[in-house]
């Protein structure tokens, strides 16, 4: 695999579970019904 697009993929990887922890402090019933 191209390593530009792994780097962009770990990116976003690191991206999206920084702010599902966000959302699951801020909303921690919805977060938890989500799974």
């Amino acid at each position: 695999m191209d390593t530009r697009l792994m780097k962009h993929y770990e990116a976003e990887l690191l991206y999206l579970r920084d702010m599902g922890a966000e959302f699951a402090e801020a909303y921690p019933k919805i977060a938890g019904r989500l799974g």
